[in-house]
C-alpha cells in the first residue's frame, strides 16, 4: 500500500495517525506482513525526523485545512511544540516497534 502510494509514510495530519495506527496493526496481525509494518514504521519515522528537523510539512495536531495549507507557518520552536504538542503519532510509532521488537527503533524515538 505504501509503495504504491508514498504519501502514507508522511502522515499530515495528526488524525491520519489513527489510520495509520489500523493499518499498521494489521499488518502486524500475520507474520508473513510484520516485515511491511516495520519497513513502514521506519520510513515513517525517518520522514517525521527529517520535516521536522528542517521544518518542512511535519505532522500537526491542527485540523483545520486553511491552516493545514500554510503549514508550518513559521521556523521558531515555539510553534513546532505547539503544532505538535499531545500529537500521537510518534507513541504509536514507538509502540509498533516495541511490538515488532525493534529496539533500535524506539530508543531513536525516545531520544528524538
Amino acid at each position: 500500500m505504501a509503495a504504491a502510494n508514498p504519501t502514507l509514510l508522511n502522515p499530515f495530519t495528526d488524525s491520519q495517525a489513527i489510520d495509520l495506527a489500523l493499518a499498521l496493526l494489521l499488518l502486524c496481525a500475520f507474520p508473513e506482513t510484520r516485515a511491511m509494518a516495520g519497513d513502514w514504521t521506519n520510513q515513517t519515522v525517518q520522514r517525521f525526523f527529517g520535516s521536522y528537523i528542517y521544518h518542512q510539512r511535519y505532522p500537526t495536531i491542527d485540523g483545520s485545512y486553511s491552516n493545514l495549507l500554510r503549514h508550518p507557518t513559521n521556523r521558531s520552536d515555539e510553534y513546532r511544540r505547539e503544532a505538535t504538542s499531545g500529537s500521537i503519532l510518534l507513541p504509536l510509532l514507538a509502540m509498533v516497534g516495541w511490538a515488532l521488537g525493534d529496539d533500535e527503533l524506539v530508543q531513536e524515538i525516545g531520544a528524538f
